[in-house]
Protein backbone atom coordinates (compact mmCIF):
# COMPACT_ATOMS: atom_id res chain seq x y z
CA UNK A 1 0.00 0.00 0.00
CA UNK A 2 2.57 2.38 0.71
CA UNK A 3 4.41 1.65 -2.35
CA UNK A 4 1.05 2.58 -4.34
CA UNK A 5 1.16 5.88 -2.53
CA UNK A 6 4.61 6.87 -3.17
CA UNK A 7 4.13 5.92 -6.81
CA UNK A 8 0.90 8.31 -7.04
CA UNK A 9 3.57 11.39 -5.41
CA UNK A 10 5.64 10.91 -7.72
CA UNK A 11 3.67 10.82 -10.95
CA UNK A 12 1.80 13.88 -9.48
CA UNK A 13 5.68 15.62 -8.87
CA UNK A 14 6.43 14.17 -12.78
CA UNK A 15 3.31 15.96 -14.23
CA UNK A 16 3.93 19.53 -12.45
CA UNK A 17 7.32 19.23 -13.77
CA UNK A 18 6.40 18.94 -17.11
CA UNK A 19 2.98 20.56 -17.23
CA UNK A 20 3.29 24.01 -18.98
CA UNK A 21 3.37 27.40 -17.93
CA UNK A 22 0.23 28.66 -16.81
CA UNK A 23 -1.12 31.96 -18.74
CA UNK A 24 -0.76 34.11 -15.60
CA UNK A 25 3.27 32.96 -15.28
CA UNK A 26 5.72 35.00 -17.92
CA UNK A 27 9.24 33.46 -19.03
CA UNK A 28 11.43 35.34 -17.42
CA UNK A 29 13.17 38.75 -19.74
CA UNK A 30 15.91 37.55 -22.02
CA UNK A 31 19.17 39.59 -21.18
CA UNK A 32 22.37 40.25 -22.41
CA UNK A 33 25.17 40.79 -20.15
CA UNK A 34 22.49 41.09 -17.61
CA UNK A 35 20.45 43.63 -19.48
CA UNK A 36 17.25 43.64 -21.11
CA UNK A 37 16.78 44.27 -24.71
CA UNK A 38 15.62 47.65 -23.96
CA UNK A 39 18.27 48.75 -22.02
CA UNK A 40 20.28 47.88 -25.39
CA UNK A 41 17.92 49.58 -27.89
CA UNK A 42 18.14 52.83 -25.62
CA UNK A 43 22.07 52.93 -25.82
CA UNK A 44 21.54 52.31 -29.42
CA UNK A 45 19.95 55.70 -29.74
CA UNK A 46 21.41 57.92 -27.28
CA UNK A 47 25.17 56.49 -26.99
CA UNK A 48 27.64 59.81 -28.52
CA UNK A 49 30.39 57.55 -28.77
CA UNK A 50 31.00 54.53 -32.03
CA UNK A 51 32.63 51.73 -30.17
CA UNK A 52 29.31 52.27 -27.52
CA UNK A 53 26.76 51.84 -30.60
CA UNK A 54 28.47 48.77 -32.46
CA UNK A 55 28.18 47.05 -28.71
CA UNK A 56 24.98 47.93 -28.40
CA UNK A 57 23.83 46.65 -31.68
CA UNK A 58 25.87 43.67 -31.29
CA UNK A 59 24.10 42.93 -28.36
CA UNK A 60 20.52 43.23 -29.49
CA UNK A 61 21.60 40.78 -32.54
CA UNK A 62 23.05 38.37 -29.62
CA UNK A 63 19.02 38.30 -28.76
CA UNK A 64 17.89 36.67 -31.99
CA UNK A 65 14.33 35.81 -32.57
CA UNK A 66 13.75 37.42 -29.05
CA UNK A 67 15.01 40.73 -30.57
CA UNK A 68 11.55 41.04 -32.48
CA UNK A 69 10.05 43.17 -30.18
CA UNK A 70 13.11 46.15 -31.19
CA UNK A 71 12.16 45.55 -34.80
CA UNK A 72 10.31 49.07 -34.92
CA UNK A 73 12.43 51.69 -33.69
CA UNK A 74 14.92 49.96 -35.50
CA UNK A 75 13.20 50.96 -38.27
CA UNK A 76 12.77 54.29 -37.38
CA UNK A 77 16.65 54.88 -36.46
CA UNK A 78 16.97 54.24 -40.47
CA UNK A 79 16.17 57.51 -40.92
CA UNK A 80 18.92 58.89 -39.16
CA UNK A 81 20.88 61.36 -41.00
CA UNK A 82 24.45 59.82 -40.27
CA UNK A 83 25.14 57.24 -43.56
CA UNK A 84 27.17 55.02 -40.59
CA UNK A 85 24.68 54.81 -38.14
CA UNK A 86 21.94 54.04 -40.84
CA UNK A 87 24.02 51.06 -41.93
CA UNK A 88 25.55 49.98 -38.70
CA UNK A 89 21.61 49.77 -37.90
CA UNK A 90 20.93 48.18 -41.05
CA UNK A 91 23.93 45.65 -40.66
CA UNK A 92 21.89 44.81 -36.67
CA UNK A 93 18.55 44.11 -38.88
CA UNK A 94 20.23 42.08 -40.84
CA UNK A 95 21.91 40.33 -38.24
CA UNK A 96 18.17 39.22 -36.93
CA UNK A 97 17.40 37.87 -40.46
CA UNK A 98 13.49 36.42 -40.24
CA UNK A 99 12.78 37.74 -36.78
CA UNK A 100 12.76 41.13 -38.85
CA UNK A 101 10.26 40.65 -41.34
CA UNK A 102 7.89 42.66 -39.65
CA UNK A 103 10.14 45.35 -40.65
CA UNK A 104 9.18 44.68 -44.45
CA UNK A 105 6.40 46.23 -45.27
CA UNK A 106 7.48 49.80 -43.75
CA UNK A 107 11.19 49.30 -45.44
CA UNK A 108 8.76 49.07 -49.21
CA UNK A 109 6.87 51.85 -48.89
CA UNK A 110 10.14 53.86 -48.02
CA UNK A 111 11.26 52.85 -51.77
CA UNK A 112 7.78 52.83 -52.87
CA UNK A 113 7.74 56.84 -51.64
CA UNK A 114 11.30 58.02 -52.51
CA UNK A 115 11.40 59.11 -48.77
CA UNK A 116 14.69 56.26 -47.80
CA UNK A 117 17.90 58.00 -46.55
CA UNK A 118 19.68 55.22 -47.53
CA UNK A 119 17.51 53.07 -50.69
CA UNK A 120 21.32 50.55 -50.84
CA UNK A 121 20.54 50.02 -47.07
CA UNK A 122 16.76 49.23 -47.60
CA UNK A 123 17.57 46.78 -50.46
CA UNK A 124 20.20 45.40 -48.23
CA UNK A 125 17.92 44.94 -45.65
CA UNK A 126 15.47 43.32 -47.68
CA UNK A 127 17.54 40.76 -49.34
CA UNK A 128 18.03 39.07 -45.72
CA UNK A 129 15.26 39.52 -44.07
CA UNK A 130 12.52 39.19 -46.75
CA UNK A 131 10.73 35.73 -47.08
CA UNK A 132 8.12 33.89 -48.98
CA UNK A 133 5.30 35.95 -47.30
CA UNK A 134 6.85 39.17 -48.28
CA UNK A 135 4.77 39.97 -51.70
CA UNK A 136 4.66 43.54 -51.20
CA UNK A 137 8.34 43.78 -51.59
CA UNK A 138 8.35 42.35 -55.58
CA UNK A 139 7.62 45.11 -57.35
CA UNK A 140 10.42 47.39 -55.43
CA UNK A 141 12.90 44.59 -55.69
CA UNK A 142 12.24 44.19 -59.25
CA UNK A 143 13.06 47.54 -60.38
CA UNK A 144 16.04 47.46 -58.30
CA UNK A 145 17.67 44.66 -60.93
CA UNK A 146 18.46 47.62 -63.00
CA UNK A 147 19.91 49.63 -60.55
CA UNK A 148 23.80 51.19 -61.23
CA UNK A 149 25.02 49.73 -58.17
CA UNK A 150 25.80 45.96 -58.22
CA UNK A 151 25.25 45.81 -54.65
CA UNK A 152 22.08 47.06 -55.22
CA UNK A 153 20.83 44.35 -58.30
CA UNK A 154 22.77 41.90 -56.14
CA UNK A 155 20.64 42.32 -52.87
CA UNK A 156 17.53 42.76 -55.35
CA UNK A 157 18.32 39.52 -56.72
CA UNK A 158 18.73 37.45 -53.40
CA UNK A 159 15.45 39.13 -51.72
CA UNK A 160 13.32 37.87 -54.84
CA UNK A 161 15.05 34.56 -54.71
CA UNK A 162 13.67 34.39 -51.35
CA UNK A 163 10.42 35.97 -51.89
CA UNK A 164 9.83 33.98 -54.95
CA UNK A 165 11.88 31.49 -56.04
CA UNK A 166 12.14 32.41 -59.60
CA UNK A 167 15.22 30.96 -61.00
CA UNK A 168 14.56 32.46 -64.58
CA UNK A 169 14.01 36.12 -63.31
CA UNK A 170 17.60 36.06 -60.53
CA UNK A 171 19.56 33.54 -62.45
CA UNK A 172 20.76 35.90 -65.01
CA UNK A 173 21.44 38.90 -63.12
CA UNK A 174 23.15 37.14 -60.24
CA UNK A 175 25.55 35.84 -63.39
CA UNK A 176 26.24 38.90 -64.81
CA UNK A 177 27.54 40.09 -61.30
CA UNK A 178 30.17 37.54 -61.43
CA UNK A 179 32.35 40.07 -63.47
CA UNK A 180 31.78 42.39 -60.70
CA UNK A 181 34.35 43.26 -58.01
CA UNK A 182 35.59 40.31 -55.64
CA UNK A 183 32.93 40.95 -53.08
CA UNK A 184 29.51 41.10 -54.96
CA UNK A 185 30.63 38.49 -57.67
CA UNK A 186 31.62 36.25 -55.11
CA UNK A 187 28.65 36.66 -53.24
CA UNK A 188 26.71 36.19 -56.48
CA UNK A 189 28.99 32.96 -56.99
CA UNK A 190 27.62 32.09 -53.39
CA UNK A 191 24.07 32.78 -54.06
CA UNK A 192 24.04 30.70 -57.20
CA UNK A 193 25.37 27.72 -55.61
CA UNK A 194 22.07 28.53 -52.86
CA UNK A 195 19.65 28.44 -56.06
CA UNK A 196 21.07 25.23 -56.67
CA UNK A 197 20.10 23.18 -60.12
CA UNK A 198 17.72 26.03 -60.96
CA UNK A 199 20.91 27.75 -61.61
CA UNK A 200 22.62 25.42 -63.96
CA UNK A 201 22.24 27.76 -66.90
CA UNK A 202 25.34 29.72 -64.93
CA UNK A 203 27.66 26.84 -64.68
CA UNK A 204 29.49 28.39 -67.94
CA UNK A 205 30.58 31.52 -66.19
CA UNK A 206 30.75 30.27 -62.92
CA UNK A 207 33.59 27.88 -64.47
CA UNK A 208 35.44 30.70 -65.75
CA UNK A 209 35.11 32.46 -62.92
CA UNK A 210 36.62 29.41 -61.01
CA UNK A 211 39.27 28.85 -63.28
CA UNK A 212 40.73 32.33 -63.91
CA UNK A 213 41.82 32.79 -61.17
CA UNK A 214 40.15 36.75 -60.36
CA UNK A 215 40.13 37.72 -57.05
CA UNK A 216 40.54 36.64 -53.69
CA UNK A 217 37.09 34.65 -53.00
CA UNK A 218 35.45 34.28 -56.65
CA UNK A 219 37.09 30.96 -57.42
CA UNK A 220 36.67 29.04 -54.23
CA UNK A 221 32.90 30.45 -54.35
CA UNK A 222 32.80 29.56 -57.92
CA UNK A 223 33.88 26.10 -57.56
CA UNK A 224 31.45 25.84 -54.43
CA UNK A 225 28.69 26.84 -56.19
CA UNK A 226 29.32 24.31 -59.06
CA UNK A 227 29.51 21.83 -56.75
CA UNK A 228 25.76 22.41 -55.48
CA UNK A 229 24.66 22.89 -58.72
CA UNK A 230 25.55 20.15 -60.49
CA UNK A 231 28.35 17.74 -58.79
CA UNK A 232 29.05 15.91 -62.01
CA UNK A 233 30.16 19.19 -63.88
CA UNK A 234 32.33 19.94 -60.44
CA UNK A 235 34.15 16.29 -60.70
CA UNK A 236 35.05 17.64 -64.85
CA UNK A 237 36.57 21.11 -63.21
CA UNK A 238 38.42 19.29 -61.23
CA UNK A 239 40.47 17.56 -63.82
CA UNK A 240 40.40 20.65 -65.87
CA UNK A 241 42.71 22.67 -63.04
Amino acid sequence: MKRTVLFASVTIVVGLACAPLRADEKKPEPKYEGKPLAYWVERLQKSEKDQEQKGAARAIAAFGPDAKPAVPALVEMLDDRSKWFRELVGETLCDLGPAAQEAVPALVRTLKDNTARSPDVVLKILGQVAGPEAKEAVRGLTKALRNEDPEDRLNAALGLWKIEKNGRLVVPVLTALLREYDFVASRAAEALGEIGPDARAAIPALRLAALAGRGMYLPSAAEKAIEKIDPEEAKKLKTEK
